[in-house]
């Protein structure tokens, strides 16, 4: 009898394509963003590039590009279309204006001529992905919408006529979210977006963001699952926190876009209301990831500092992200963010898609009602230590309601439905 054994072959799944994670440094987050790619390769797709601060972050640009991550362009004819919005700085701009922008600037042949600037800045400048010169939409009858898509498709047409065929475009659609919750004013405008030659959506939903309550949220998805129609992937852009997650988590979204420490919501009241005065930066704030919250420095000391057992309950342990457990949460809050968030992002994607529902559910959001319920019961003595309790039980009857109304969800209706998921630089490099 022979000994000899017979090899089957075993069939190997695929490993899910990963979930995107873009960064938004704004203007002060080019070095600290810089650092950490110099640090090592990090899981993330790359950054957004604001296009007024693009001579003072080159650095950061070649440093993107060195590590193979992609450099997108964000024009700002959204924010430059409002009062608000507005900044002395945008009027530089190529296609910009000595003051906001308007219907006329974009039309015929000034529309035309801004196009070309455009294109002409985004090949002369190397960026590998360009957000196209939209605006924010009150309605799928808003005269900017009818613009948009125009100027997309001019955008298209310029970028091939100069060596830029292979650079991806970014369709930014900026709404009110009374709009995006209305059926048929979706419809209208996904029946506008399936017209133009657009690479992925970017979808900014007015108020929308890191605070949003259980409800919102669920209504959100069921919203976006219209959007996954077009067949080009989804991204949530100024979302972040639990939320985000949840929208990764269940299909809803390919990808997420935010800043560093901030821009987790997004909101247009600020480009309609002009600000009275400059105000100041908060500076960095401070990721607790047990929490799945961001503090204030101030607020973070007061935690900690609340017992004997805070650190332990509350430190982020993620040794890549805080080698030095809350030492480096303080001392370099934007390198354990950034660190964390994009292994929150990689650690969906590692799991297939019918299953990372319950996975997030079971291992991100239980957990962190169990420490929201831990620290809602700290007392506080002085008045900053009160302000911190009541935001803490905020937060903790936000995560808790999370957990029921996405548990239920992933129960009784368990995603269909799932967003394409954006290509990172290699691989649309590989695919030639």
């Amino acid at each position: 009898m022979s000994d000899r054994v017979t090899a089957f072959p075993v069939p190997v799944r695929a490993a899910p394509a990963p979930l995107g994670l873009y960064l938004r440094p704004g203007h002060i987050g080019h070095r600290e963003l810089g650092t950490i790619l110099l640090s090592g390769p990090q899981k993330i797709f790359g950054a957004v590039i604001d296009a007024t601060s693009v001579e003072h972050q080159k650095d950061l640009c070649e440093q993107l590009l060195r590590s193979n991550l992609d450099v997108i362009l964000d024009p700002k004819t959204q924010a430059a279309a409002f009062s608000g919005g507005f900044r002395p700085s945008m009027s530089k701009l190529p296609w910009g204006a000595d003051r906001p922008l308007r219907l006329e600037d974009f039309r015929d042949l000034q529309g035309r001529q801004r196009v070309v600037k455009l294109a002409e800045f985004i090949v002369a400048n190397g960026f590998t992905q360009a957000i196209c010169p939209t605006h924010f939409l009150v309605s799928p009858n808003d005269p900017w919408f009818g613009i948009d898509l125009e100027l997309t498709r001019w955008l298209r047409a310029e970028l091939d006529r100069r060596g830029g065929k292979r650079i991806p475009l970014i369709y930014s659609l900026a709404i009110a979210s009374a709009v995006f919750r209305d059926a048929d004013q979706r419809s209208a405008i996904i029946a506008g977006l399936a017209n133009v030659p657009i690479d992925s959506l970017w979808l900014k939903v007015d108020n929308f963001g890191a605070d949003v309550g259980a409800f919102a949220l669920a209504r959100f998805m069921d919203a976006v699952v219209d959007l996954h129609k077009l067949d080009v992937p989804v991204v949530a852009d100024h979302i972040g926190g639990v939320p985000a997650l949840g929208l990764l988590a269940f299909g809803a979204v390919g990808g997420i876009a935010h800043g560093i420490t901030a821009g987790e919501k997004f909101s247009s009241y600020n480009w309609r209301n002009p600000k009275t005065s400059s105000g100041g930066g908060g500076g960095w704030r401070i990721y607790c990831p047990p929490l799945g919250l961001m503090l204030s420095r101030k607020e973070a000391e007061l935690l900690f500092a609340s017992s004997p057992r805070a650190k332990g309950l509350f430190a982020n342990r993620n040794a890549a992200a805080c080698p030095r457990g809350v030492e480096d949460m303080f001392g370099h809050p934007a390198r354990a963010f950034v660190v964390q968030r994009a292994d929150e992002v990689a650690g969906l994607g590692a799991v297939p898609d019918v299953l990372r529902p319950q996975h997030f559910l079971e291992k991100s959001v239980r957990p962190m009602t169990d420490c929201a319920l831990a620290a809602s019961k700290i007392k506080f003595d002085d008045e900053g230590g009160k302000k911190l309790g009541k935001r803490l039980a905020k937060h903790r009857k936000h995560v808790e309601d999370l957990r029921i109304v996405l548990g239920a969800r992933a129960e009784r209706t368990p995603p269909s439905s799932f967003s394409a998921q954006p290509a990172t630089r290699i691989a649309r490099d590989h695919q030639g």
